[in-house]
């Protein structure tokens, strides 16, 4: 259970350090050249998620005697050419659900077409992700000999299954940082974002995210039902997280299932055989003697 916890506490940690890495890279200008214009698209992303809230909140006020006044239509600040077929009449529930309808498809568009163009601007954040993730996962580890920055705080190491002193290649641990690091989902994100158009794009988006949430949850599952807490990837590359102490020793973690309790056995008690003592009856003979007359 310790090195469990430790293990996730370890990829955590080694997480936060890859994406404090890959966001002080995408502030670099000749890096990513496109952030300034992917942060003004954020702005105006947030912008357009306020404008449509009010937008809602004041219909709601607007609403409650089921009629807009031409006065209550001015006030409004956007969305308002939904509302201009509907001024001073009296409103019916179909009435109010098309136009609501209508400005959020409206609201939907807007923000659907600016979230992709910020996603396209945001690539190379992606790419730098990918790259970062195969040094430190893979290539840091395989110099560290199995370990990460986490793992060296945690007291991990990531060694062959069968044989802790056999070296682990520098392969297996590029492949175990495209398992680890989700390189596998981020590569088919990219994929569908640059062969594909906006509206194919954003319903892949919704399925892939689903997929990701699902492979992390299954990898976690794995982890946390075996009792060496192997997931999917050591199982593939016949690999394990080994725990050590501080004097580099491994420490074997036993599950109470598998201690081997003594059990104290009692030893027979040996019968004790009641000695009958049969008490022989010694019968004096009475010895007769016989009085002899003596003569005078």
């Amino acid at each position: 259970m310790k090195k469990m916890i430790y293990r996730i506490l370890a990829y955590a940690f080694d997480m936060v350090i890859i994406s404090i890495i890959t966001l002080g890279l995408t502030f670099i200008p000749f890096i990513n050249p496109n952030n300034e214009e992917y942060q003004r698209e954020y702005q105006q992303l947030n912008d357009i998620r306020v404008e449509y809230n009010l937008f809602t909140s004041k219909l709601d006020e607007v609403l409650s005697d089921k009629k807009i006044t031409t006065e209550e239509y001015d006030s409004f600040v956007s969305y308002k050419d939904y509302l201009k077929d509907y001024i001073d009449s009296d409103l019916s529930d179909e009435d109010i659900t098309k136009f609501r309808d209508e400005a959020a498809k409206g609201y939907a568009d807007k923000y659907n077409d600016l979230a992709y163009k910020m996603t396209k601007n945001n690539t190379i954040t992606k790419v730098i992700t990918i790259v970062i993730t195969v040094l430190y996962l893979g290539v840091l580890q395989f110099i560290l000999k199995g370990r990460t920055l986490g793992k060296l705080i945690f007291k991990l190491r990531t060694v062959n299954n069968k044989d802790i002193t056999k070296k682990v290649p520098l392969w297996s641990y590029l492949v175990r940082a495209i398992l680890v690091g989700e390189l596998l989902i981020i590569i088919t994100d990219l994929t569908f974002l640059y062969l594909t158009d906006s509206g194919v794009y954003l319903q892949a988006s919704n399925i892939i995210s689903t997929v990701q949430y699902i492979y992390e949850i299954l990898f976690l599952i794995v982890m946390m039902m075996r009792e060496d807490t192997r997931s999917i990837h050591d199982l593939i590359l016949g690999t394990r997280v080994a725990l050590f102490d501080k004097e580099g020793n491994e420490v074997i973690e036993v599950s109470p299932t598998d201690e081997t309790v003594e059990e104290v056995k009692e030893e027979p008690k040996k019968e004790v055989k009641k000695k009958t003592t049969t008490k022989k009856k010694t019968t004096k003979k009475k010895e007769f003697v016989s009085a002899e007359k003596v003569d005078d």
